[in-house]
């Protein structure tokens, strides 16, 4: 089910960033993947909250004091990631102290599980993926053949 709000929240912050492009460095909007985070379509995504609400994030952020511009890139990536990407209810077999995100191959369209923490990737079946990391963030149509 889509939150009207967080859709909002997650579409102001994509266009404060476009808007704001110039004032990033751009070894720092490439480092941190902001290309494909500001790029999506948020109709296409199954964009939410997992673990905190709307509220807590924002007020989390007002009292952040970033030390540079690179950590204000760092910080936006992460909420936009925690928004976008969704989470599998599959824990990582490697590190276990997180579930695995949902993202795809983008040559062979494979669905892939991966841990933010350690790195681990895999298949659905949970085979350990060897693919060439061109990986994507999955859709929502992709997510319903999950």
């Amino acid at each position: 089910m889509k939150n009207t709000s967080t859709v909002q929240f997650v579409s102001c912050l994509i266009g404060w960033l476009l808007s704001n492009r110039r004032a990033f460095p751009e070894e720092s909007w490439n480092s941190y993947g902001l290309d494909q985070l500001t790029s999506i379509d948020c109709e296409r995504y199954e964009i939410e909250f997992k673990e905190e609400s709307l509220h807590s994030t924002i007020s989390r952020l007002v009292k952040q004091s970033p030390s540079s511009k690179d950590s204000i890139t760092m910080i936006i990536r992460d909420v936009l990631w925690d928004c976008i990407v969704h989470k599998s209810e599959v824990e990582c077999p490697n590190c276990g102290d997180d579930d695995l995100r949902v993202l795809v191959d983008s040559e062979s369209r494979e669905i892939v599980l991966a841990c933010d923490i350690c790195s681990w990737s895999q298949s659905k079946n949970g085979n350990k993926y060897v693919g060439d990391k061109k990986l994507r963030i999955a859709e929502r149509s992709e997510l319903d053949n999950l």
